[in-house]
């Protein structure tokens, strides 16, 4: 395509609907003027040579089926449209005067309609020149008939008087209202810029805390790694002494397991700008969720929050990291409960639901709480690097969360009221069709 169009130039026009609407305006105005130059044209006889009323009857007709078919132009057509409004306009100025016709302001308003609705192209200029030009070359070397209207006849002539006047006036009132349009334009597209400028310094801003979390994550799990594994291995070599009873052991045996599941965050914290690196598999999500239920009622401050599970089957197959998903219920949950305790305390009528539901080959989870709730700026920050409401929290555990499920091509939907609780929802792939 040629560089003097834009790249839109093939697009259908309503594809932009704020301007869509003024050209479809400014269409509808042009036939009507062009069928009231006509009328009047008729209904005076007016002094003007008779390719006059062909013209403005041809401009009528073309602008209103425009108008009628609006919705299947393209910016292409509105080139066409300009250079047919050319020739109309070449064969007005003609029959109103040639070299002295004051609707060579016709050729004015063409240019800055084009540029007011952004319909104009670098040949615009070259082509109202070449008609003017051709005009004015046609009449002087008599190829057409010179124009006989003078001064003096219009004069002589109440109407035409009043018709050049009026075609003035039109101009200079159209002159004003594209002036506006223009600027109304100019301060839509500075918005637009403005707004994508605000949104690419937040993404800076995020990437910035992002690289600073990473290096806070690799220095801490640093500290850590040494220390926990001193302790797993005592754990390890304690668990397999004769001289301890079953029990005993047993604890010893679910201290390993969460010592060991505490190793595989730390080793995705280590991978936290490549989430989703951990062995995908089919696995029980009724296990995860019990798993996770258990170790969290060992807490003496969650034990009078009761969980209602709401299944409509038995076993939920999913596929995924296990580890990863059971980090993000840990996480929701973790949340859901300390909700609940900041208006239950006390009390034992805190609830979580856990419901889960088979849809097409997805697992639908919903979890839902009658905690405190979140207030709408702190709905839309939920999900953001640092942001929380806790005291002493670190405003990571829904950013992990929200990494693990894209990785698991999935997405974190929250809906809160302040005061009434708080439900979140996602979905994960079933590992085989549930029966």
């Amino acid at each position: 395509m040629p560089h003097i169009f834009r790249k839109s130039f093939f697009e259908n026009i309503v594809s932009r609907p704020f301007i869509a609407a003024k050209i479809r305006q400014q269409l509808l105005l042009t036939s009507m003027a062009a069928l009231a130059g006509a009328a009047v044209y008729k209904v005076f006889d007016l002094p003007f040579a008779p390719p006059f009323f062909s013209a403005v009857i041809a401009s009528f007709l073309i602008h209103l089926l425009c108008f009628l078919f609006f919705s299947r132009l393209r910016f292409s057509h509105f080139f066409i449209l300009t250079v047919a409004n050319m020739i109309f306009a070449g064969i007005i100025i003609h029959a109103t005067g040639g070299i002295l016709s004051p609707y060579i302001v016709v050729l004015a308003a063409i240019l800055i309609s084009n540029i007011s609705f952004g319909l104009g192209t670098s040949l615009d200029v070259p082509l109202v020149i070449v008609v003017y030009c051709a005009v004015i070359l046609l009449e002087f070397t008599g190829v057409i008939n010179q124009p006989v209207l003078s001064a003096q006849d219009i004069y002589s002539h109440w109407a035409g008087m009043a018709a050049f006047l009026f075609g003035t006036v039109i101009f200079l009132i159209m002159t004003g209202y594209l002036e506006k349009l223009i600027i109304g334009n100019l301060e839509e597209r500075i918005t637009l810029e403005s707004a994508q400028k605000d949104k690419l310094r937040e993404q800076v801003v995020e990437m910035n805390n992002i690289y600073h979390l990473g290096i806070m994550v690799s220095q801490v799990v640093h500290e850590i790694c040494n220390p926990l594994t001193c302790i797993y291995g005592f754990i390890k070599l304690a668990a397999q002494s004769k001289n301890i009873d079953d029990n005993l052991k047993n604890d010893l045996s679910d201290a390993q397991a969460e010592i060991e599941r505490l190793n595989n965050l730390i080793y995705r914290l280590r991978n936290f700008m490549k989430p989703g690196t951990g062995e995908h598999a089919g696995f029980s999500l009724g296990e995860v969720i019990n798993s996770v239920t258990g170790i969290l009622a060992m807490d003496a401050d969650y034990r009078l929050v009761r969980f209602e599970r709401k299944y409509n089957r038995e076993v939920f197959m999913v596929n995924g990291s296990r580890e990863e998903i059971q980090q993000v219920f840990f996480n929701l949950l973790k949340n859901s409960l300390e909700a609940i305790l900041e208006v239950k305390k006390m009390r034992d009528d805190g609830c979580i639901e856990i419901e889960l539901t088979e849809m097409g080959g997805v697992v639908n989870v919903v979890i839902r709480d009658n905690g405190v709730g979140m207030r709408p700026k702190e709905l839309k920050e939920v999900a953001t690097n640092f942001f929380t409401t806790k005291k002493s929290g670190l405003g990571l555990g829904m950013v992990i969360v929200k990494s693990i499920l894209e990785a698991h091509k999935s997405e974190l939907r929250i809906s809160s009221e302040f005061g009434t609780g708080t439900e979140m929802s996602f979905t994960l792939p079933a590992a085989k069709p549930l029966n």
